[in-house]
């Protein structure tokens, strides 16, 4: 499927949960209110994903906790250790869920389950993996390779081939919990960043190392990128190591910890002669925490230093619960990354003189047995953008200016062996043409999601050809039977679907198109949680 399956409230935290079974889990956030993606190579291969307006580098990745963001640039976030099977679903979660997260963001919750998967699909896609569990300890790996989507630029025709590999470890126990986890991407980029014309491929890898003991958390995660267009060649590698201890004594919670960002790239060296750069980060977040019958109040303040700016920082938020209702209040700041600084390349030049972007935020929601209703508004400070000047595009601190929103979310509603949700979501900025990627223009959005059908329908400046009828509308329709054959202590599934029906192509560039009618087959073999094999 490419869907949510589920969506539910969950404490006081998170802003709402969801469970996934997917083809595709990134593909199928898109499913979700104020959820925009921008997939340059489906898949996972690479997708910048933007909350409630936020930029793909403000919208933090977690997995449980821990930060998976790449310091070189957001558009690596969604590259992930892991496999399609271990991931169970998606919390959307309030600011400062994780010190590292200070902003509303999206943790990963693992999955227990093991088995195998076996798919094919369009275009010489091709996907297996498998999962293993004995004793706590799971072992799960998966590969796929496909020929791409075709799109159309200055009369000529492309298409992007791209192979991955991933491995995952894991071992859980009452007191603690370790992983590691590993990905290798090589995929044809044009058009991801210039011009197809320009003959671009990139190769990326991925490694995760993390555990947690008690209120203990600690992750390093190293990354690599190597681009090529033409004569040219961009490579980076990167490590973002640190931890957080937590700690509570009656009503107060302190989370204290840090990180350090190394970069050794040719971007930085070409730009600043330095071969190696290392950014370091420490905080101390101290909160207030009052609970009653039906009410939770949660209140902080964080204080973190970096060498980048060599000052301190101060970032307030207050969370709360009563009964039905929640607000989250917050204040944030962002360190522009390494690519926003010296990223160059002959269509998009860095800023080495950015400042670091503000946010200031809140939300109001209802949480009722009728459903989940939020509004929101973000004011936004020197935010960072690529912004066009002729042909080229430039980092810059843009105008202040302000996102306002709603969410609306139906209850899960049961039709024997169908399961129902709906969902609506308006997201209105007040600001048009400041930059490559902030919202210039209102975005709606109505889901109708089923475990057979998910039905997205959402505004967007693109103009859709329906059967010779022009419309500024995409509607997404995609589609999934699937036949369990045998239940026990095992489960197995035979699956087809379709990924966008009516084959809807949103520019995702300004020079390519996004995929469109695309078809595939599986067969699921999943054991239960506590079989061991």
């Amino acid at each position: 499927m490419f869907w949510i399956d589920t969506v539910m409230a969950i404490s006081p935290f998170h802003m709402y949960a969801v469970s996934v079974s997917s083809a595709d889990p990134i593909y199928s956030l898109n499913s979700l209110p104020s959820v925009y993606l921008i997939e340059r190579g489906p898949f996972g291969i690479q997708a910048d994903i933007s909350l409630r307006g936020l930029s793909f580098n403000q919208t933090r990745i977690l997995y449980n906790g821990i930060p998976l963001y790449d310091p070189q640039t957001g558009h690596h976030n969604s590259n992930l250790p892991f496999t399609e099977m271990d991931i169970s679903g998606f919390g959307l979660v309030s600011s400062f869920y994780s010190g590292f997260a200070n902003l509303p963001g999206i943790n990963i919750t693992p999955s227990n389950i093991s088995g195998g998967i076996l798919r094919i699909g369009g275009r010489g896609y091709v996907k297996g993996i498998g999962k293993f569990y004995h004793q706590n300890n799971t072992l799960s790996f998966e590969g796929f390779r496909w020929d791409g989507y075709v799109f159309e630029y200055d009369n000529g025709k492309y298409f992007n081939p791209a192979n991955s590999i991933a491995l995952f470890l894991s071992r859980k126990e009452t007191d603690f919990d370790v992983f590691a986890g590993y990905r290798y991407n090589s995929f044809s980029a044009k058009g991801f960043y210039l011009p197809p014309t320009f003959e671009s491929n990139e190769t990326t890898q991925v490694a995760l190392l993390g555990g947690s003991f008690k209120g203990l958390k600690l992750f390093a995660r190293w990354h690599q990128d190597q681009f090529n267009w033409g004569t040219g060649r961009n490579l980076h590698n990167t490590l973002n190591s640190g931890g957080e201890f937590s700690h509570k004594i009656g009503f107060l919670e302190i989370k204290t910890g840090g990180n350090a960002e190394y970069i050794k790239s040719s971007i930085v060296e070409r730009a600043t002669g330095i071969r190696d750069t290392m950014r370091y980060y420490a905080f101390i977040l101290p909160s207030l925490i009052s609970n009653g019958y039906n009410w939770v109040v949660k209140g902080g303040l964080k204080v973190s230093y970096d060498n980048f700016s060599g000052k301190l920082g101060y970032e307030p938020y207050i969370f709360g619960v009563y009964g039905w209702f929640s607000l989250n209040a917050y204040y944030s700041r962002r360190l522009p990354d390494f690519t926003e600084l010296f990223y160059s390349d002959p269509k998009n030049y860095g800023n080495k003189n950015l400042k670091p972007e503000r946010v200031l935020g809140f939300d109001f929601g209802v949480d009722a047995d009728f459903g989940i209703f939020k509004v929101y508004a973000i004011r936004f400070y020197d935010r960072i953008d690529w912004v066009k000047r002729d042909d080229k595009y430039f980092a810059e601190n843009i105008q202040t200016h302000n996102i306002y929103g709603f969410e609306a979310f139906s209850p899960v509603y049961y039709l024997g062996p169908i399961t129902l949700n709906l969902s609506f979501s308006a997201l209105y900025p007040d600001v048009k043409g400041a930059g490559r990627y902030t919202p210039s223009f209102p975005r709606y959005r109505f889901s109708f999601l089923t475990n057979i059908l998910g039905l997205r329908v959402e505004n967007d400046t693109t103009q859709y050809d329906y059967f010779g009828y022009k419309a500024n509308v995409g509607v997404f329709l995609d589609l999934n039977l699937n036949m369990v054959g045998f239940k026990g202590d095992y489960t197995s599934q035979f699956n087809c679907g379709i990924r966008n029906l009516l084959g809807v192509r949103p520019m995702i560039t300004s020079y390519m198109q996004g995929l469109g009618r695309w078809y595939y087959c599986e067969y699921r073999h999943f054991f239960k949680p506590s079989t061991t094999l």
